[in-house]
């Protein structure tokens, strides 16, 4: 009941963000975008999305064997695939996360440690997202009119940055502290993880070139799409506030980000000129290409078998690594 009434409050997030957007966009503009769209640059805008799922299995790979994780390459992929599922193309009360969690679970690891192997691929896309924005802000400082827009960003970073610095303060002595406690000692796991990956120089730099890349893909994403609808972005504009409307995207209050991406979309590339009904065009297309993508994660946690389709409770395997076959695809 939690859960569904969690999931009820975000889908209504959605919908209200949405409905107000698009009562106060012309609606005429928006349809006459769409009939405007440009099929090359669309299905290009697919592929460098498609590019990007391959490129998070990349990223978890790397980050499970910091862990001590043995899962395959191939594996990797299939579980990826299939968050990616829950997470844009199916959005219900079982997050992408969680059923990540599962599957690793099943495949024989401790619950703790696919838990922080999870959280960790997430706190590493949401430290990409930060260090790019950080690295735009002379840009997007110049072309931000509004004084309270201009510094949101950088009390975005730093807000960032320090909850980061935080968690890995925890992974020393300060964590001593939160280990005593059941509740806490799981952020003290996450912490140490934290700094394992720190000191393995080599696999830091292939998690951050892969998280990098990730976001760079959607920055092209947007740029494809508006030449796909003929809007007038250009790829640097793309780049100083692609990666902004994405962190405020991450928040989780909405439906896979509905709603809270096109509203932030349709602010941010206000500040260059673009049209309130060609940023929202933009931005809803962008939607319906991940949920695209994401769409064979279905067949894919299909093809797990009648076990993935009961659900993902840890009830449902009392045994624990009881599909410890599932690590050899």
């Amino acid at each position: 009941m939690k859960q569904w009434l969690i999931f009820a409050v975000k889908a209504a997030v959605s919908g209200l963000l949405i409905w107000w957007l698009l009562k106060r966009t012309d609606l005429a503009a928006v349809l006459q975008g769409l009939d405007q769209i440009s099929a090359g640059p669309l299905i290009l805008a697919l592929i460098v999305s498609l590019l990007a799922g391959c490129l998070l299995a990349v990223r978890w790979t790397v980050l499970n064997h910091v862990l001590g994780i043995s899962l395959s390459g191939l594996r990797t992929l299939r579980l990826s695939w299939i968050g990616l599922f829950f997470n844009q193309t199916l959005p219900s009360t079982i997050g992408g996360d969680v059923v990540r969690v599962w599957f690793v679970y099943r495949s024989g690891v401790p619950v703790d440690r696919a838990a922080s192997s999870i959280l960790m691929d997430r706190l590493c896309a949401a430290a990409a997202l930060i260090l790019i924005v950080a690295v735009s802000l002379p840009a997007s400082s110049a072309i931000i009119a509004d004084p309270t827009a201009r510094w949101s960003l950088p009390i975005l970073v730093g807000l960032g940055g320090g909850a980061f610095a935080v968690l890995y303060a925890f992974g020393g002595e300060w964590g001593v502290f939160l280990d005593r406690w059941l509740a806490t000692r799981f952020i003290v796991v996450l912490a140490r993880d934290l700094r394992r990956l720190t000191r393995s120089k080599t696999k830091l730099i292939a998690v951050v070139v892969a998280a990098l890349l990730i976001h760079m893909t959607s920055v092209f994403a947007v740029w494809l799409i508006g030449w796909a609808v003929a809007v007038e972005i250009s790829l640097l504009h793309c780049l100083i506030f692609v990666p902004p409307v994405l962190l405020v995207s991450m928040i989780p209050i909405s439906v896979a980000g509905w709603g809270v991406r096109e509203g932030a979309m349709v602010v941010a590339f206000g500040f260059v000129g673009v049209p309130e009904a060609n940023a929202l065009i933009v931005s809803l297309i962008l939607g319906v290409i991940l949920v695209v993508v994401g769409a064979p994660g279905g067949l894919l946690w299909l093809a797990e078998g009648p076990s993935a389709r009961q659900g993902f409770g840890l009830a449902n395997d009392q045994k624990g690594g009881g599909s410890q076959s599932h690590d050899a695809s």
